[in-house]
């Protein structure tokens, strides 16, 4: 065995190690972590029956309610209506609230009221006798309380699992579902709160019980996956909303808990289920599920809060329901969640999918305190591949990695499915990826000749990722040259002679320095090619030396991240005492000739074609039209989810068509409706202006200057508009005007 195979099998079953380490839970490496969570979250996606679930119903303290009945919090006696409504209208079965009610509702003027009366007001009969006979209608708070009063309500509340001044034990604290000391076990695995916000003692001591509705379980990346059906105070453990509502359904059953017969590596005994009646519900080591989602939000019919009270539904849709009340209005951000199945999803619609999980047995079993299933799986894949890339071509084993990545999904989808088991996805399949890559270097490293040599030829002109890829795929540079369609971004500094006469030599040589490197940075994470440096400006180009679908594209997101970075380099500059550079850009896309140009004394990777001097062109004009980046016709076809701004109709030197030009604004996503909206207007306008329609057009443009006084566009077109006045255009005149001056 030589010394490379040597260091091949030390790597390939070192990696195995490594992965065996992070599967018994040692170490956690985050990147595993990382896409372990995007697996899971595509499976749930994927697999998710997008059903809906009539049981439970969500009334909604919406827009529509509180635009028709005020807005949130609303007063308790409102609350009352609608809770008298549900029961006594509706029928519904049973009542949670998504909500806490922390503090009175002062509202009604009853505490100012009372003051007066103990006050200036004391002596005041007839003043008593009226406040007397109307307190009872101004205590909202009893109002509410009485709603809830025999009837099969569970609310919300908060644990906290860091301590908060002035909110950490707030409110009246509900009875737990168990203690420590009733287990028999001080050692129980579970999550621990700090202290609470609950509801109010008059509230609280009215309604049939209540669960906690905060997720200490979020992951890191902020996605709710799982949630905790226990948490842990004092020594004992209370119940979440939804178990909570199951519990009442079922009449308040005795809660059991299984535990694990061994303990964690933190000396913790862990749960592994919880039953309750009929259903046994299978938890993670502290107590907490992985929420079994039908779907996206609205998986449970949704009624608005207002058209409950209104009694407009029909009875059928609540009668004997499961209805959780809930708050979706903007402003509300703790009712949305980030979940793998919707950003932005309704906290309440998270408390039904769990509860329709419990009732129906859907939940997904977790390896729980045993780590082994894993971690065997991934022992058996890091031995058996490492041997089998020995002993196969190379050719055959990205066929066998294939393979077993496919068999490796089958497998854990079918389990996923049928099974309701939820084992490891992406961290296998990271784990035969790279071995595959590992054994691969040592295959292939024979060729770093090659590649060092090809790196002094054209090390300038890409990064070293895409030459790599170059000697990956065995392309070469043709030094005949090749054309193809691509796309070129030139730059220019506005009055460059001007600044450099004013540095030494020593300040201009690290002025172009620092200003050139990191635009060039740009460009290589971007798959650019440098063309080359021209005093201060830059030359690149996409679409070779490989190939490029998305020339146009790439150039246009590398050059509005350059426009980006000039505010940093502007800072960076100011602070150095060097002169700011005001820079320009022109992205074109056309036929153009590529390879190693030149004589038998200097040869050069270069692009030349009319596309070329177009954007040099371009990029000359666009301190004239007061932009930072003009991109031609054929670019922004490239990008159709770009909007762009249309400049002006032209003819570049040396041609005989009319073109266009246009200011890329930004992504559709990503830019205000108030942009776009001028964006769009300004077109209407210039459609006006190439109508000869002046007054219209003025009046368009005045009005966009109102909103952007500094942008110079609108002016140039005012000043059009004025001169054609005196002068109008002849009568075939095609929309083209003169360039302004820069």
């Amino acid at each position: 065995m030589t010394h490379w195979q040597t260091g091949r099998y030390f790597f390939l079953f070192g990696i195995t190690i490594l992965f065996l380490v992070h599967g018994f839970g040692t170490i956690h490496l985050p990147l595993l972590d990382q896409l372990e969570s995007v697996s899971y979250d595509f499976k749930v996606r994927r697999t998710a029956p997008d059903s809906k679930d009539s049981r439970i119903v969500i009334v909604d303290i919406d827009e529509k309610s509180q635009a028709a009945l005020g807005p949130w919090p609303w007063p308790r006696d409102r609350l009352a209506r609608l809770v008298d409504t549900l029961f006594e209208h509706y029928r519904i079965g049973v009542l949670g609230f998504d909500m806490v009610f922390s503090e009175a509702d002062l509202s009604s003027g009853l505490a100012q009221l009372e003051s007066l009366a103990k006050g200036p007001l004391s002596q005041d009969s007839p003043f008593l006798t009226q406040f007397h006979k109307l307190r009872p209608t101004l205590d909202r708070d009893r109002i509410f309380a009485i709603s809830l009063r025999d009837r099969p309500v569970i609310l919300g509340f908060n644990f906290l699992q860091t301590a908060f001044s002035g909110l950490a034990d707030m409110g009246k604290l509900p009875l737990p579902v168990i203690t420590l000391r009733e287990i028999g076990n001080d050692d129980v695995n579970s999550i621990n709160a700090v202290g609470y916000l609950t509801n109010i003692g008059k509230i609280q001591d009215s309604a049939s019980g209540a669960g906690f509705i905060d997720n200490p379980a979020v992951s890191q990346d902020g996605v709710v996956r799982r949630v905790p059906l226990l948490q842990n105070f004092n020594g004992a453990l209370y119940q979440s909303l939804p178990l909570g509502i199951i519990r009442t359904i079922l009449g308040d059953p005795p809660l059991t808990l299984g535990l694990s017969s061994s303990k964690d590596h933190n000396a913790k005994t862990g749960l592994e289920w919880i039953s309750l009646g009929p259903h046994k519900i299978t938890v993670d080591s502290q107590g907490a599920i992985l929420i079994p989602f039908r779907g996206k939000q609205g998986s449970f019919p949704y009624f608005s809060a207002v058209d409950v009270m209104e009694r407009g539904p029909e009875k059928q849709a609540l009668d004997a329901a499961i209805v959780l009340v809930g708050v979706s209005s903007v402003g509300n951000a703790r009712m949305l969640a980030i979940t793998p199945v919707q950003k932005g999803f309704p906290s309440v619609e998270i408390h039904a999918n769990i509860i329709s999980g419990i009732l129906d047995g859907t939940f997904k079993s977790l390896p729980g305190m045993s780590p082994w299933p894993d971690v065997l799986l991934l022992g058996a894949i890091g031995v058996i591949f490492s041997i089998l890339l020995a002993w196969i071509p190379m050719s055959w084993r990205f066929v066998s990695a294939g393979f077993l990545i496919v068999l490796l999904f089958i497998v854990n989808i079918y389990l996923w499915q049928s099974w309701d088991l939820h084992l490891s996805l992406a961290t296998p399949i990271t784990l035969i990826v790279l071995l595959l890559l590992t054994d691969t270097f040592f295959e292939v490293f024979g060729i770093s000749p090659k590649r060092d040599k090809l790196h002094v030829l054209y090390g300038r002109h890409v990064s070293r990722a895409l030459m790599d890829e170059i000697i990956r795929t065995g392309r070469s540079l043709a030094a005949s040259g090749e054309q193809r369609e691509m796309t070129v971004i030139t730059s220019t500094v506005k009055d460059f002679s001007k600044m450099a006469k004013n540095l030494s030599s020593k300040d201009l040589s690290q002025w172009l320095h620092g200003f050139l490197t990191p635009l060039t940075e740009v460009i290589h994470n971007h798959r650019g090619t440098l063309d080359h440096y021209h005093g201060e400006s830059i030359v690149a180009f996409w679409g070779a030396p490989v190939e490029d679908l998305n020339h146009g594209r790439s150039a246009v997101m590398a050059v509005m991240e350059m426009v980006a970075n000039l505010g940093k380099l502007e800072d960076e500059f100011q602070m150095r005492g060097w002169p700011v550079a005001k820079c320009a850009f022109a992205v074109q896309t056309g036929t153009m000739t590529s390879g190693v140009m030149g004589s038998e004394f200097c040869r050069d990777f270069k692009a030349l074609g009319e596309p070329v001097q177009q954007a040099q062109w371009f990029a000359s004009l666009a301190s004239c039209y007061g932009v930072s980046v003009i991109v031609g016709e054929k670019t922004k076809a490239a990008v159709p989810d770009m909007i762009f701004r249309e400049l002006d109709k032209v003819i570049p030197d040396g041609a005989d068509d009319l073109v266009s030009i246009y200011e890329p604004v930004g992504f559709y996503d990503r830019i205000s409706p108030e942009l776009r909206s001028r964006v769009e207007s300004f077109h209407v306008t210039v459609a006006q202006f190439r109508r000869r329609e002046w007054d219209l057009a003025e009046k368009g443009l005045k009005n966009l200057l109102q909103q952007d006084p500094e942008d110079r566009l609108y002016e140039i077109y005012l000043t059009r508009i004025r001169r054609f006045r005196k002068f109008p255009p002849a009568v075939d005149w095609n929309g083209i005007c003169p360039l302004p001056r820069g």
